[in-house]
């Protein structure tokens, strides 16, 4: 038996322990070329053992180059389930498309009977709050204490405006007072809120960073290209150690994807979410945050923040349906999560949410 047998082989019965839900599986042995689309080599039905089904799921051999970077040993088997951009050539290896967050992932090793377990990559939609930072406004334009803080920052609006017609202060500007995200994993799906009062600035960005270096998670965002800058730059003033966030581009904004990166084409997050049937009203926008803020009103920015994150997480359920990555029994079960982990936040706030929120979500549009 050669070995392009044995790794069929061994795939077969193997396979019957990755998710149920798998709907493509590419395999390589050898150095794998990570991400790297590879010349087709074999292609044949492959079965779960026990099934009873008839073979749907399509295995693909390749031998990668020697040249290829990917750290697996020789003997390691690698298959990757779902990878791969569609809107990218299956058979060019000059393209290195973004592996499909929530892909499962095994690694076998050929020299052995025991199989990894199949991992799921942990996806992370986050809404950032920002509020413009007198204190850094003034120090760059020699304010004093005579001009107001509305009037500082009424100068930095309209400065902005002329210089890019912005709606908002530049992002190294922005004071960032609340961080909130949706974590989905194999582990379950997860909230976190981090802000003012209980962290101040460079609290509320280490927490979230800390979470990136733990999860090293894919980022999804609704308009995220537009808030990230501002987290970098405040991050890089408070000396805020992200070493994972940076190692690699791992950022889906979907409101740029949707829109073909055309700012004119771009919508509403809130009123996306509604149109497609989710609960809600009309939300802050930048300048009511800001008000808000002056206020005190800090569990309403927070408040804020923690529903776009979860309005973002739903959103990018439904465009993974959209692409075809999730079926639609997939995408039910992947809100069920959410559902559940918004009951047990136990709040009268997403009690209301979630009754207003209809059971069948792919038949809840308008």
């Amino acid at each position: 038996m050669d070995r392009d047998q044995r790794v069929q082989r061994q795939t077969r019965w193997r396979l019957g322990q990755l998710s149920p839900r798998v709907e493509k599986l590419e395999i390589g042995y050898g150095k794998l070329c990570g991400g790297f689309h590879l010349p087709l080599l074999k292609q044949k039905p492959v079965l779960p053992p026990g099934s009873g089904r008839r073979p749907s799921r399509c295995a693909r051999i390749a031998r990668a180059p020697s040249t290829s970077s990917f750290p697996l040993a020789r003997d390691t088997l690698s298959i990757v389930v779902s990878g791969g951009d569609p809107a990218r050539s299956k058979h060019d290896a000059s393209q290195q498309p973004a592996r499909l967050p929530g892909g499962l992932c095994a690694a076998y090793n050929l020299a052995s009977t025991t199989a990894a377990l199949p991992t799921v990559t942990p996806i992370l939609s986050f809404d950032i709050e920002t509020v413009p930072d007198v204190a850094g406004i003034r120090l760059l334009t020699g304010f004093d204490n005579t001009i107001t803080d509305h009037n500082v920052v009424e100068y930095a609006l309209q400065r902005r405006r002329a210089e890019i017609d912005a709606d908002f202060v530049a992002p190294h500007l922005q004071k960032v007072v609340a961080i909130a995200a949706v974590l989905g994993s194999d582990e379950g799906v997860a909230l976190h809120s981090f802000g003012a009062p209980e962290l101040d600035e460079a609290g509320t960005l280490a927490a979230f960073f800390a979470l990136v270096e733990k999860h090293a998670p894919r980022l999804v965002s609704w308009a995220g290209s537009a808030q990230l800058p501002a987290l970098h730059s405040r991050a890089l003033m408070h000396g805020v150690a992200a070493p994972r966030y940076w190692e690699q581009d791992r950022h889906l904004d979907l409101a740029e994807r949707l829109a073909l990166a055309s700012r004119e084409s771009r919508v509403s997050l809130v009123d996306i979410a509604r149109l497609s049937g989710l609960p809600g009203k009309a939300g802050l926008d930048k300048l009511a945050v800001w008000h808000a803020y002056e206020n005190g009103r800090l569990d309403t920015i927070l408040a804020k923040s923690e529903t776009d994150a979860v309005y973002t997480c739903l959103v990018h359920l439904r465009f993974e349906h959209l692409a075809g990555r999730l079926s639609p029994d997939a995408y039910r079960a992947e809100a069920g999560r959410v559902r559940r982990a918004l009951e047990a936040a136990n709040s009268a706030r997403w009690r209301d949410f979630l009754a207003a929120w209809p059971l069948d979500p792919l038949g809840a549009s308008r």
